[in-house]
């Protein structure tokens, strides 16, 4: 049920990660102590119970990057089912492309685990790809014969929309994605700025850019899904700039469903010495 709703929820948050330009917010450091890492922490509601808490980090030095997230299930979900995972990607920027090197996933799933390498040649073209354990095919739609031609994994994604936000853009686009096993369509929309106000789950208030992410599946993804996965709509994300001068990150993820919304909130932000909360502010 939760972990194809709450992974398509914090997916669409990296893939917002840094994509806004030009809005006004609080908290604000220095520029000149910024920090080459990011790091935020995220607790995830589902119809307003706590079931998953997730990290992700943002590193960038000279034209290199490396993006992470992870997650678990947490309360009565974990209850349920214990779900935990993370990815990673690192490359370098050539320009406005992002040339990723190395993409991984792990997934463990009530002691299960399965793992996911894909690496590139100089180009950013897929090299090769380790599926341990092979997943069992006739659980999901198969992969077109060209499924990593011409693709970006989606944490490279980040790094790359980055550049292009840095020169003026928005977080319109369409983006070819492949991640060692599902290939996808993803499609972002601007929604223009809104005004999030204190709600005590978050840590930020302020001024925000909405943006409205889709997807169109194209193979690797499973046959059968859940009646939540199903009613899934309306994913949206809230962007800002949390910290002067650094990067836009997102402040809030939203998917809306038939048994209700799933809801994420920035509870932590860390950027060098300083470190904000929800119970305190360093």
């Amino acid at each position: 049920m939760a972990n194809r709703t709450v992974a398509t929820l914090l997916g669409a948050g990296l893939i917002a990660l840094s994509a806004a330009h030009g809005l006004a917010a609080q908290p604000q450091a220095d520029a000149t102590t910024l920090p080459k890492r990011v790091d935020l922490v995220y607790a995830v509601y589902a119809s307003g119970f706590h079931v998953l808490d997730a990290q992700a980090y943002h590193l960038q030095q000279g034209d290199r990057y490396e993006i992470g997230a992870g997650a678990r299930t947490e309360g009565f979900l974990n209850w349920l089912f214990s779900w935990q995972g993370s990815t990673s990607s690192v490359g370098y920027l050539k320009g406005q492309t992002a040339v990723p090197e190395k993409h991984e996933n792990w997934g463990q799933y009530n002691g299960s685990e399965r793992r996911i390498l894909v690496t590139y040649d100089r180009t950013g073209g897929v090299q090769s790809v380790v599926r341990d354990p092979e997943p069992n095919w006739e659980k999901f739609f198969p992969l077109p014969d060209d499924a990593a031609d011409g693709t970006i994994d989606p944490l490279s994604l980040i790094a790359q929309m980055t550049a292009r936000i840095d020169s003026g853009g928005t977080c319109d686009g369409s983006f070819p994605v492949f991640d060692g096993k599902r290939r996808y369509d993803l499609y972002a929309v601007d929604k223009g700025v809104e005004e999030l106000p204190d709600n005590g789950y978050s840590i930020y208030r302020g001024t925000a850019l909405k943006c409205r992410i889709d997807y169109k599946m194209l193979g690797g993804n499973r046959r059968e899904v859940s009646d939540v996965a199903k009613s899934a709509r309306d994913r949206d994300i809230w962007i800002a700039q949390v910290i002067e001068g650094g990067p836009y990150i997102p402040v809030r993820v939203q998917v809306e469903t038939s048994f209700g919304p799933v809801i994420g909130h920035l509870i932590e932000i860390q950027y060098g010495d300083h470190i904000v909360t929800l119970e305190t502010d360093s």
